[in-house]
């Protein structure tokens, strides 16, 4: 990565607040010391006003949703309800950012938005252990990967269970600014 990315972090109302933590706390701290141009980071979201999430937690999004538009990296932080479907604006904006070839991430059980949106047909993807059989229902063109941490497909990167949403967050570092910077905030840790 030669110039600062901007990363939109998904929020949503029944956020999954471990997940999202990870993600807003690796990417939306500043690491001048790490001497290169970190994410900047912006908390978005298809619903309008104060987000709860589990744990009582409140979040809000920071930037208007049509700022998604310009991220190069969106991460999604799980889902509510693997049976519910996605707001259709989100799984709109998605499909247009596949298009643009902006990276799409998701966290445990946010493969169910991305496979919502059609963005897994015909690819390999995995999700948490425990949402196996539905995700297979619900998406069977695509390929269910079972015993892995991550599937990565290029633009579109799933990970399994919620404790691999670190590791998957490192992967981005580690594949944007290299092992020695992805080592060093891991350090930070």
């Amino acid at each position: 990565m030669k110039s600062r990315s901007t990363l939109a972090l998904v929020a949503y109302r029944g956020l999954r607040t471990f997940e999202y933590s990870i993600a807003a706390d690796l990417f939306g701290h500043e690491r001048p010391y790490l001497g290169v141009p970190w994410y900047k980071t912006i908390v978005v979201s298809p619903e309008r006003g104060t987000l709860s999430g589990v744990g009582g937690v409140e979040v809000r999004a920071d930037a208007p949703f049509e700022a998604i538009a310009r991220a190069q990296t969106i991460v999604i932080p799980g889902w509510r309800d693997v049976e519910e479907a996605p707001p259709e604006k989100l799984l709109d904006a998605l499909r247009a950012a596949a298009k643009r070839r902006a990276r799409i991430v998701s966290l445990c059980s946010g493969a169910f938005v991305l496979g919502a949106a059609g963005l897994l047909d015909g690819k390999r993807a995995t999700t948490h252990w425990l949402f196996a059989d539905s995700f297979k229902r619900q998406f069977p063109r695509t390929q269910f990967e079972a015993d892995v941490l991550y599937v990565d497909e290029g633009n579109l990167i799933t990970w399994a269970g919620s404790a691999a949403g670190l590791d998957a967050c490192l992967h981005l570092v580690r594949r944007d600014f290299g092992a020695a910077v992805a080592n060093t905030v891991a350090r930070r840790m």
